[in-house]
């Protein structure tokens, strides 16, 4: 089913790069292009910043009854959902944009709130010496 967030230009990078992440408990889409292009415009003028609306492919199936709520255009899912469900305006997956080893160390010290040179270096053997591309 494809649906759409409406956000701003901040909180899409930061959603590019862990996935969405409930804000109180919930995170909400609509399946209305036009009612979220509203939202957006609001959420934006009230952050004083850029509004955008996210593109998002979401399988209801793959969630729990008690943790998805589609009712009229609103849809609502007490989970965090993965950023593999967002989709650019051609239809491909959104991969973030640094799948380099440095990128993914640096996002892993700040998942683990450790500084760069206490946590996981890049060149670290678990990340391996390839710079993982984008297909």
């Amino acid at each position: 089913m494809r649906v759409y967030l409406w956000t701003t230009k901040r909180r899409a990078a930061r959603i590019r790069m862990v996935g969405f992440v409930p804000r109180r408990g919930r995170v909400w889409f609509t399946t209305n292009l036009g009612y979220a292009k509203r939202r957006d415009r609001t959420q934006a003028r009230r952050t004083k910043d850029q509004a955008e609306v996210l593109t998002c492919l979401l399988n209801p199936g793959s969630f729990k009854p008690n943790r998805y709520l589609h009712q009229n255009h609103i849809i609502v899912i007490r989970n965090k959902v993965p950023q593999s469900a967002l989709i650019d305006q051609r239809g491909m997956v959104v991969l973030p944009a640094n799948l380099t080893a440095e990128g993914i160390s640096r996002w892993v010290n700040r998942f683990l709130g450790v500084k760069p040179h206490k946590g996981v270096s890049k060149r670290h053997p678990g990340l391996g010496n390839n710079v993982l591309v984008r297909s």
